[in-house]
Formats: C-alpha cells, structure tokens, sequence
C-alpha cells in the first residue's frame, strides 16, 4: 500500500484517530512506509492521519531533531505534563507554505508506547516537544493554525487557498476507518461523521 500525503482541507485532517491496541504485522507495516514516506519528506515528523490512516502513530526523524541516526516511532502519545512557554514559528507538511508562530509548553513528560507496544514515558523539550505537542495534535484532528485566533487563522486559511484552491477531489473525499488499512491492525471505530 502506497501512503498518499494528504493536504488541508482534507477532512481526514480534522477527525480524531482511534488508540492503537494490536501490534501485528500490519501495524509494523504501516510504520515501516510511515518512516519511508518521512525520509522523503521536508519535515520533521509525521502523524498517521497525514498519511490517511486514523491511528494514534506518529514518526519522528531525530536526525533532523537532533542529529540522531533514528526514527522515533510513539504510539498513543499523551502528554503528561507540561512547563514552561515558548512562541516559535511552525508550518506542517499538509499546509504548504504556510508558516506561523505558534506559542507551546518549551517542555513536555510524554508517555506513550513504542513499535512493539512497550510503554514508555520521556522527557522532551525545545524543539523536539514542540514536534511532538504538533504531531499529537495531528492525533487530535488539530492544525497548527487551530492554536490561534479566529481572526489570524482564517486569514492563513484564505492565504493557503488562494496559492491551492479546493477542487472537488478535495471537498469529495471522507475520512477512513483505521480498520480500511487492516481490520487487524488496530481496533476501535469508524468516525462518526
């Protein structure tokens, strides 16, 4: 299966994606073509329903972080804690172009699980919490722009459409089940719509 970046307004953007309770083949499928897909994008890091799976993955390439020679895979990622505030400019591979500064906690206790569904819990700040406080995000059926005021936000909105205006394949397509990349990989349900 070929992962398609997928681009607001998408609405697979917006929904909230299931938790992710069976780590079978198809689940390590699915990161392994995330972390591909990632190598071969500008970005940071990368969240399944970027991808248009609706499951709680998310991808980060900590060379780009941190110049670590590794992918750091978090698998129904909370955050625990938080502190601190920082403002610094964000963007995100499915708002091209779009740039913004957006204000974030400088420091986050994430706990979450790995490929093999072992828990973890760790300690992030700087711009790696950043990366993930946006990625959960993704999780959550939230942009970046969503963290700032109505105004500002549709004012970027206007801006991205004006350089990629909707066609219809846009407005046509529907958000889809976790279970349409294999009813194995993960478990819960649909979106409601």
């Amino acid at each position: 299966m070929k992962l398609d970046l997928k681009f607001f307004p998408d609405p697979i953007l917006s929904a909230k994606c299931e938790k992710v309770t069976d780590f079978s083949k198809d689940c390590l499928i699915l990161i392994d073509q995330m972390k591909k897909a990632l190598y071969s994008l500008p970005g940071l890091a990368l969240a399944a329903p970027q991808v248009g799976v609706l499951g709680r993955i998310v991808i980060l390439n900590m060379m780009k972080i941190q110049a670590k020679p590794e992918m750091l895979v978090l698998i129904n990622p909370i955050i625990k804690t938080s502190e601190g505030e920082v403002a610094l400019e964000e963007g995100c591979l499915s708002i091209p172009e779009i740039f913004e500064e957006i204000t974030r906690p400088k420091r986050v206790e994430v706990a979450g699980m790995d490929a093999g569904g072992v828990e973890f819990v760790m300690e992030a700040d700087d711009i790696l919490a950043r990366v993930i406080q946006h990625e959960i995000d993704h999780l959550d059926g939230l942009l970046f722009w969503d963290h700032l005021p109505e105004k500002k936000k549709n004012k970027l909105k206007k801006k991205y459409q004006k350089n990629r205006p909707e066609t219809k394949t846009d407005l046509e397509r529907k958000p889809k089940s976790i279970k349409n990349f294999s009813s194995r990989a993960f478990s819960g349900s649909a979106p409601r719509q």
